[in-house]
């Protein structure tokens, strides 16, 4: 399979990396977040604020402004109306386009000012009265600096003529359910060949089910590892678990003891628990999560608990040192915030005596912490 260096130079490949696409198997999928509609012309008479269209004129003046920001503008019109053009970052070659007299067609969604329609730097060409429209839609990407829609049209074209895509789903199942092939799918999204919103649909309906089968192997392939891996036995007495409850100011749900008894079923397992807790904002889980640590502490070892983001984690720090204030247990934060020093002693401790709970964000997942 030909490698995505052989369609790029080096500078686009980095900009490409911070995308996430190494591949030309990820460029090819790397699909349009919205299409362009540059197969007609609105008269400019017909134009509405804030919706994208495209119109088609004659530049009647063209002037550089120059003070605090200098700008410029352009006044072209139809045989219905006229509207400006404002620009405040251009080049020469984009003033000779603006030249009085010639015939531009602009890209772009009309603002307001000053009682008149204005584009605010649209996408515009020089063209004659009979240059062609577009046969489809433009597809448009989400991109980072350094590379341009057109660039990152013309590499995945290139990438569909060498990347032979493979189908995942057998001729017999998408003819029963009527699916398309999916590299004709891939196809269509990129060179926008559909007519109708419902084909458009139909295309990202076959890409989704590609998704949900990749999605699907992924877990099954995961489930499979973690009966390969063995977790430490964790011993436990459900005296344990009762006498620490009756010291919480409120009493248990029914289906908090019965997720928490589940939890500790896992714990009887040879492999590492896979397990998602649901519920509502206030239903109680975090004092779950807290009541599932004691097994793990009081067989000596450490817990830890990340958690998204670090507001979050510092309310479930003080919680969990409001659970555990009357244990021997020891609670510990870290964050991306946490001072270089005290980051240092943390680390330290966890590789001490002791029994500790190290609550933070993603700062947890750091070769030099281990439990």
């Amino acid at each position: 399979m030909p490698e995505l260096k052989s369609l790029t130079g080096e500078k686009t490949l980095k900009v490409l990396e911070k995308m996430g696409i190494n591949s030309i198997e990820k460029l090819i999928f790397h699909f349009p977040i919205r299409y362009e509609d540059e197969t007609k012309i609105t008269k400019i008479a017909d134009i509405s604020l804030d919706f994208e269209c495209q119109i088609e004129g004659i530049v009647q003046t063209t002037k550089v402004l120059y003070g605090p920001k200098r700008q410029v503008i352009s006044d072209i019109y139809d045989d219905t109306s006229l509207v400006r053009v404002r620009l405040f970052y251009f080049f020469p070659n984009q003033l000779k386009i603006l030249s009085k007299g010639n015939r531009v067609r602009l890209f772009g969604k009309p603002k307001i000012y000053q009682n008149k329609y204005e584009f605010i730097h649209p996408r515009f060409k020089k063209v004659e009265s009979d240059t062609p429209f577009s046969n489809y839609l433009t597809p448009v990407y989400s991109l980072k600096k350094g590379i341009t829609q057109y660039q990152i049209r013309k590499l995945i074209l290139k990438a569909l003529k060498l990347y032979e895509i493979q189908d995942t789903i057998p001729k017999q199942i998408r003819d029963e359910k009527n699916y398309d092939e999916i590299s004709q799918s891939v196809q269509h999204l990129h060179l926008s060949q559909f007519d109708k919103e419902e084909d458009l649909k139909r295309f990202l309906f076959r890409i989704q089910i590609d998704e949900l089968i990749a999605n699907r192997i992924m877990a099954e392939n995961s489930k499979k590892l973690r009966k390969k891996i063995n977790s430490p036995k964790i011993n436990f007495e459900i005296s344990q678990f009762e006498s620490f409850i009756k010291l919480l100011p409120f009493s248990l749900t029914n289906d908090q003891k019965k997720v928490i008894h589940e939890i500790n079923q896992d714990y009887k397992k040879p492999n590492p628990m896979n397990r998602i807790l649901q519920g509502d904002v206030g239903s109680g889980k975090t004092i779950v999560s807290l009541i599932a640590m004691l097994p793990i502490l009081n067989n000596g070892l450490n817990v830890a608990y990340m958690a998204p983001t670090e507001i979050l984690a510092k309310q479930i720090f003080e919680n969990a040192n409001n659970t555990f204030k009357n244990t021997r247990f020891n609670l510990l934060f870290l964050s991306s915030s946490t001072k270089k020093k005290d980051r240092k002693e943390i680390i330290n401790l966890l590789s001490s005596e002791g029994t500790y709970v190290i609550i933070g964000t993603h700062s947890l997942i750091q070769e030099e912490i281990s439990l």
